[in-house]
């Protein structure tokens, strides 16, 4: 039976962008607004009885509005973990509601039109572990010789206008536009699982079979990261590139 997360996060701002608009939530850990990413990888142990949340948050907007909007969401997280009851499900889709609506203020307040921010969430229970998401961070299980995809990817199937796809949710879009819809399942777990939760600087840059072939022959996940890390760095790196995988032990 399970006792533990072993956890691991590291995020880089890449080699073409100055700024950095990723941010993440791990062991009550977040970026502020401004930052220049994690000069060393954050890991260690969580008991699985405290139900601990894992979290990636990948920010758009111009005018370092990305940034302010992944910010909030992680500052917001943090805050719904401690405030909000219930399941993990409960909890986790009260939380997007609460980071959207802290996004969508300070939108109003400040006069700016757009600003988002991707949310990936996971929340670990002695049984299972519930699965959240906005927008295309994605969610995996590693087995053998894949990836196993467990987010829900809220994009246009054809965008005429830019060669990445528009998300069609996030973190950040106004009630009067319309609803966000979280993205949630929840899963088994067994000891041995490893859970992967990133940005899409690392998923444009390699390949899911490179990603799944670099876990799985990594000694333990602390070099897994750093080695998928690299990796995207290897292939160009040209964005900003946040990873955090959990190991049920």
């Amino acid at each position: 039976m399970a006792n533990n997360i072993r956890y691991v996060c590291c995020c880089h701002t890449g080699r073409v962008r100055k700024n950095n608009q990723d941010n993440f939530f791990v062991d009550w850990k977040y970026l502020y607004s401004e930052n220049y990413a994690l000069e060393e990888p954050i890991s260690g142990f969580h008991s699985i009885a405290d139900k601990p949340a894992y979290a990636v948050f990948d920010g758009m907007g111009g005018e370092k509005h990305g940034e302010i909007a992944s910010f909030i969401s992680a500052f917001t997280f943090s805050k719904a973990l401690k405030t909000v009851s219930g399941d993990p499900a409960t909890v986790l889709n009260n939380a997007c509601y609460m980071m959207n609506d802290a996004v969508c203020d300070f939108m109003r307040e400040n006069s700016i039109r757009s600003m988002g921010s991707t949310a990936a969430i996971l929340m670990f229970d002695p049984q299972f572990v519930t699965v959240c998401n906005l927008g295309d961070s994605g969610i995996f299980r590693v087995n053998e010789s894949s990836l196993l995809k467990f987010s829900t990817d809220h994009v246009e199937s054809n965008s005429a206008f830019s060669s990445k796809p528009m998300l069609t949710q996030f973190v950040g879009i106004p009630k009067e536009e319309y609803l966000i819809e979280p993205s949630i399942r929840i899963l088994s777990h067994s000891v041995g699982d490893r859970f992967l939760i990133c940005s899409d600087g690392l998923t444009d840059m390699v390949k899911e079979a490179d990603i799944a072939a670099i876990i799985n022959s990594a000694p333990d996940i602390d070099v897994a990261a750093d080695l998928l890390l690299n990796e995207a760095l290897k292939r160009g790196g040209y964005d900003n590139t946040t990873i955090i995988i959990c190991e049920v032990c």
